[in-house]
C-alpha cells in the first residue's frame, strides 16, 4: 500500500470524528439564576413569657412594650446569630465561601449548596441572602416587616436582573416558623400597597409554620408560584401559637375551608426521618424507627444544647438543609401528587415517597452517604468554641434584665427559665 494511501486511511477517520465533536451543540448551562433568601422564626417567645405578656400578644398591642424591648434585644445580639441562619435585621447576603466558626449563616448556605448540587445538579448560579425580621409575636408587627422585605427584596431583584441581563432570575424564599407567616404576608403587601410594583415568588418554602386563619388563605395569591410546605408530627410547637382572639390554636397544614380551596400550586410534605435500630443478629434484617424532627431541629444546628437530641438522625445538621432532596424527590415520584409523605434513611440513601393516608410507595435516591459524612463533617469542625446552654441562657437573661428595668433577680431568671 502506498504512503498516500495510508495517509488517507489514517487522515479521514480522524477528519469525520473531529467533525462530528465540532457540530455537537454546546452543553447548555442553566439560564437561571436564583436568589435564596432564609427567613427566621421568632426570637425569645417563651424565655420572655409572662401573663401580661401573653395578655398583650393576644391583644396585638406589643408595641413599644418590654415584651418587644427584650425581643429586640436578643433579637440584635451577635451570640444569637451562631446557631441558625440568621443575620442582621433586613435582607443580606450571606458569603459561604469565607466562613468561621460561629457565622452559622454562611454555614447554613454553603451545606444548603451542597445538597442543592447534588439534587438539582443544573442549578448552578444561587445567591444566598437572609432577611432578618423583629421575631416578635404580633400579626401588625409580622405585616410591617414584610413590608420592608417586598420592598428590599424588590430593589435586590432589579439589581440582579440589570447584573445578569438575558438570564431568567428567581425568587426562592425558604422560610421558618412565623418566618413563613411573614412571607405569606407579601402577598397582602402587595394587595394593599404595592400595585405599582410587582413581584413573583418562584418558589415560596415554609418549614414548621403554624398555619394561621389570619395568613392561610394568602398562599392562592398568584405572587407565589409555587409552594412546598414541609412539617413534621414531631413538631409540638407548630400547633401551639394560641396568642389570638380569632382562634385556638394553629394548624399543621393547609385545609379547605368555606374561605378557600388549597390550590394545586401548593404540595404539602410531611418529612419523616427513619435511622436503623441496632441489628441483634447479623441475619435479621434492619428495622427503623421514625426520628421525625422537633421544632428546633427543622432549622437550628446541633449546639443548641437542651432542645436539640443528641440522637437526631442528621446531628449536628438541622432538618431544612435537607430541602433540596425533599424536593426533588417528590418531584421525581409523585409529580402531580400534592399531598405526600417523604421518609428519609439517613444511614442508607434510601427515600420513600408516599402519598399521604395511601399505602403506595415509591422509593428513589435520599442523600448520599459521601456528602452527608461530608456537611456532618464541616458542622462539626465550624461549631463555635463559646456556644453552650449556660451562656445562652445568660443572654437571654441579660436581655429581659436590661428591658424590664428595676424587676427582681429571682423574678428575671424565673421568666427566662434560667433556674430550670
Amino acid at each position: 500500500m502506498g504512503i498516500y494511501k495510508k495517509f488517507l486511511l489514517l487522515f479521514i477517520p480522524c477528519y469525520i470524528h473531529a467533525t462530528q465533536y465540532l457540530n455537537q451543540e454546546p452543553i447548555q448551562e442553566s439560564s437561571e439564576v436564583w436568589m435564596i433568601i432564609f427567613v427566621h422564626g421568632t426570637s425569645g417567645a417563651m424565655s420572655n413569657a409572662s401573663f401580661s405578656n401573653i395578655y398583650r400578644i393576644m391583644l396585638d398591642e406589643v408595641e413599644n412594650t418590654p415584651y418587644e424591648k427584650a425581643v429586640d434585644l436578643i433579637r440584635t445580639n451577635p451570640y444569637m446569630y451562631q446557631n441558625q441562619p440568621m443575620q442582621q435585621y433586613g435582607l443580606h447576603p450571606v458569603d459561604y465561601l469565607t466562613r468561621k466558626p460561629g457565622k452559622a449563616a454562611a454555614l447554613f448556605a454553603y451545606i444548603y449548596d451542597t445538597v442543592l448540587q447534588e439534587a438539582f445538579s443544573h442549578q448552578k448560579r444561587n445567591i444566598y441572602y437572609t432577611y432578618g425580621w423583629s421575631g416578635v409575636l404580633s400579626e401588625s408587627i409580622r405585616y410591617k416587616n414584610a413590608l420592608r422585605f417586598y420592598d428590599e427584596l424588590s430593589l435586590e431583584y432589579k439589581k440582579q436582573c440589570s447584573m445578569y441581563p438575558g438570564q431568567k432570575v428567581k425568587i426562592c424564599i425558604v422560610s421558618y416558623s412565623h418566618g413563613g407567616t411573614v412571607a405569606l404576608q407579601l402577598a397582602r403587601v402587595y394587595e394593599k400597597e404595592r400595585l405599582h410594583n410587582p413581584l413573583c415568588i418562584d418558589m415560596l418554602i415554609t418549614l414548621g409554620t403554624p398555619i394561621q386563619k389570619e395568613t392561610d388563605y394568602l398562599v392562592t395569591h398568584a405572587i407565589f408560584k409555587k409552594v412546598y410546605h414541609i412539617y413534621s408530627r414531631g413538631d409540638k410547637v407548630q400547633k401551639l401559637d394560641f396568642f389570638s382572639f380569632r382562634r385556638f390554636f394553629s394548624k399543621r397544614r393547609f385545609n379547605d375551608t368555606s374561605r378557600f380551596v388549597t390550590p394545586e400550586k401548593v404540595v404539602q410534605i410531611e418529612l419523616q426521618l427513619k435511622p436503623a435500630r441496632r441489628k441483634y443478629k447479623d441475619h435479621e434484617k434492619p428495622t427503623y424507627v421514625n426520628r421525625s424532627p422537633g421544632h428546633i431541629e427543622l432549622w437550628f444546628f446541633g449546639w443548641t444544647e437542651g432542645m436539640y437530641r443528641k440522637d437526631f438522625p442528621l446531628h449536628p445538621l438541622p432538618a431544612a438543609c435537607m430541602i433540596p432532596i425533599i424536593i426533588k424527590a417528590a418531584m421525581d415520584s409523585m409529580p402531580q401528587e400534592n399531598d405526600l409523605v417523604v421518609e428519609l434513611y439517613p444511614h442508607t440513601e434510601k427515600c420513600i415517597v408516599k402519598k399521604r393516608r395511601y399505602f403506595k410507595k415509591i422509593h428513589t435516591k435520599g442523600i448520599k452517604q459521601e456528602t452527608l459524612r461530608k456537611i456532618k463533617k464541616i458542622a462539626c469542625d465550624e461549631r463555635p468554641e463559646t456556644f453552650n446552654r449556660k451562656e445562652y441562657l445568660n443572654h437571654m437573661h441579660s436581655a429581659i434584665k436590661q428591658a424590664y428595668g428595676k424587676i427582681s433577680e429571682k423574678h428575671t431568671r424565673k421568666i427566662c427559665g434560667c433556674d430550670s
